[in-house]
């Protein structure tokens, strides 16, 4: 049976499974997880005819298309896949789809749901896995 020893030493395959844990863990936490709980959050301001709604598609794209590349460019110690194509564009996304919302709708049961959509992106925002994007990274932290 050919395993990674086969070919590596046992510094090198223990790192490469905390370097791809970590990118799973990352995207997990930091963008999957979170954005299946922004998502909830979004259902009433949505049209009810599924994949009518751009957010549907940033969704399925975070989890599905951009979601699983940068775990693949992980498995295959590929940074250039991990963190610029992939990890990129789901930030790309996460951020800029899930920022949008209807707080100034005349409908009272949109503008509430904008609002707590708002308030929760606020929260998130403010966690220590989103920092780098609102600009409240130490130097040593970057």
């Amino acid at each position: 049976m050919i395993d990674c020893l086969t070919c590596r030493n046992a510094a090198w395959v223990d790192n490469f499974h905390t370097q791809y844990d970590g990118m799973v863990t990352l995207y997990d936490d930091k963008f999957g997880t979170m954005g299946s709980a922004l998502y909830a959050l979004t259902k009433p301001l949505l049209k009810p005819v599924e994949f009518s709604n751009r957010i549907e598609f940033t969704r399925y794209g975070i989890w599905h298309h951009e979601g699983r590349r940068p775990r693949h460019g992980a498995s295959m110690t590929g940074p250039g896949c991990t963190q610029w194509h992939e990890i990129y564009e789901v930030a790309r996304h996460f951020y800029s789809e899930y920022l949008a919302n209807e707080a100034g709708s005349k409908d009272p049961r949109r503008a509430r749901a904008a609002t707590a959509l708002k308030a929760r992106l606020d929260e998130v925002l403010a966690s220590d896995d989103h920092k780098s994007y609102v600009g409240k990274m130490s130097l040593e932290e970057k």
